[in-house]
């Protein structure tokens, strides 16, 4: 809605500035009174006069396209709430034993757990979009050369190796004659909402290198320990403060940070190390933070599945993902009744 616009603070964030058009669906009191944070009308189109059908029919039209049928994994018949709900958390503890053994058998080609944390932690800022060119990223720098530099100068040396502008790594008065050339402009997708842009997730990325941020010195210490006091002093350590003027991480994108990144690395630690406390630290965690919200995550919600935790999310991923046709087994009739929790 247009109200959106202003309850997500987009009126005072230079970042939207970019934007030549906010569309809605409906029009509401809003509308036609925008502005961007440099103070100019933003235009916008409402979509409701411009459907050739009612949204009733253009729903129902979506809900009857035919799909592939998904295989549904089996179950007890008749299962209780309680029953679907530890089934569900079963599948979600599998999927993090399979991220925990695929990261394994990338220590064992290169047995670095500290540069596989930071190169996991790097791709998770990416989204699915620049997961990819994040993790190149982590793999080309020199991190006992960033370790030693201050906020300021990781930042900018993270923006000059990304190829996101133009670089200043061979200049004669350079620090960093050394370093690889720039990664391609290429490697990295554009668009988005600003908050999620590859610039502006250096910046938190250069927040986690500079003086007093996890991956300073021993990354793999920092947030094991943090992680022993509670989820939320991990999420306190991977939010720690960028340069100044740049942007914090996200209380959301941290505990992404911790779902996706940093507790399967601390899982192959704990193995790895004989740690037991940590590896049931690890599992706790995944049951304290709450679900992401995602394409996969919705589904199921619709389907009368509302997920409580982290881990019962990735449990449905595991299904959706491991054990169904096209990501689709929310929208099997057969699977639909077990779900409902209620």
């Amino acid at each position: 809605s247009s109200a959106d616009w202003e309850a997500h603070g987009h009126q005072r964030d230079p970042a939207y500035d970019r934007g030549v058009l906010h569309v809605v669906l409906a029009a509401d009191r809003h509308t036609g009174t925008l502005r961007r944070a440099d103070g100019s009308a933003l235009p916008e189109l409402v979509l409701l006069p411009h459907l050739d059908r009612s949204l009733r029919s253009l729903l129902s039209s979506f809900a009857q396209a035919p799909r592939a049928r998904p295989l549904c994994p089996p179950r007890p018949a008749g299962a209780s709430p309680a029953e679907t709900r530890e089934w569900v958390q079963s599948l979600g503890l599998a999927r993090l034993r399979q991220r925990a053994a695929a990261l394994g058998h990338r220590y064992t080609r290169r047995p670095d757990l500290e540069r596989l944390l930071i190169v996991r932690a790097f791709r998770a800022l990416g989204y699915a979009a620049n997961a990819d060119a994040f993790e190149m990223l982590a793999e080309r720098v020199d991190l006992a050369w960033l370790r030693q530099q201050d906020a300021d100068a990781i930042y900018q040396h993270l923006l000059d190796a990304s190829g996101l502008q133009p670089s200043t790594l061979f200049e004669p008065a350079s620090s960093a004659q050394t370093s690889p050339p720039p990664m391609r402009r290429e490697a990295w997708k554009r668009g988005g909402r600003p908050a999620n842009r590859p610039a502006r997730r250096l910046e938190q990325a250069a927040a986690w290198l500079s003086p007093g941020g996890p991956f300073r010195s021993d990354g793999l210490t920092v947030l094991s320990e943090a992680l022993r006091a509670g989820v939320d002093d991990a999420l306190a350590v991977l939010r720690v403060d960028p340069p100044a003027g740049h942007h914090r991480l996200g209380q959301s994108r941290a505990q992404q940070e911790l779902i996706d990144a940093v507790l399967p690395v601390l899982l192959v630690h704990s193995e790895h190390e004989e740690d037991n406390p940590l590896a049931d630290q690890v599992i706790a965690a995944y049951r304290a933070l709450p679900s992401p919200d995602d394409r996969i995550i919705r589904s199921f919600e619709a389907s009368g599945f509302v997920p409580g935790s982290a881990l019962e999310a990735q449990g449905l991923h595991q299904l959706a993902e491991g054990r169904c046709d096209d990501s689709d087994c929310s929208r099997c009739a057969e699977a639909t009744t077990p779900w409902t929790t209620s």
